[in-house]
């Protein structure tokens, strides 16, 4: 009977840590940047830890909810942490990174791709200097 019953205590901490090991796995799906997106825009800059993040594979037009029909696009906690989450995108990051393995995408100062650009060059991050907190749109370039 003992022998069971270290068995079933046994049983119950490795489940019990199992399903505390679960825990950072499910806040990692809170974001999908580098696991599926591509183009990913950072709350902050890297000097901050970038923060909150928002990612995807798809270009951008307008992150400008007065020019887009409505759509607010906004910042998840991801694996740099939370600071920004549920900020909007629009005119709010500091940083960006490229997780493609073959192509660079640009983050514009104006919505429709135009004007000033920072290039986020593929499978890197980089600090925003000419769109710092002044994003409207993003795309492959």
């Amino acid at each position: 009977m003992r022998k069971m019953m270290t068995v079933l205590a046994t049983v119950a901490v490795l489940a019990g840590g199992s399903l505390t090991m679960a825990g950072p796995a499910s806040a990692a799906v809170q974001s999908n940047c580098g696991s599926g997106a591509q183009m990913c825009l950072f709350y902050h800059s890297q000097a901050y830890g970038y923060g909150a993040e928002y990612g995807t594979s798809n270009n951008v037009r307008s992150f400008n909810p007065n020019v887009n029909g409505g759509t607010t696009y906004a910042f998840k906690a991801g694996r740099y942490g939370s600071a920004g989450a549920g900020q909007s995108v629009w005119n709010n990051a500091g940083a960006a990174g490229d997780y493609s393995s073959y192509r660079n995408f640009a983050v514009w100062y104006s919505s429709g791709w135009t004007g000033v650009y920072d290039v986020v060059p593929y499978g890197k991050r980089i600090d925003l200097t000419k769109t710092y907190n002044n994003d409207a749109s993003m795309g492959w370039i």
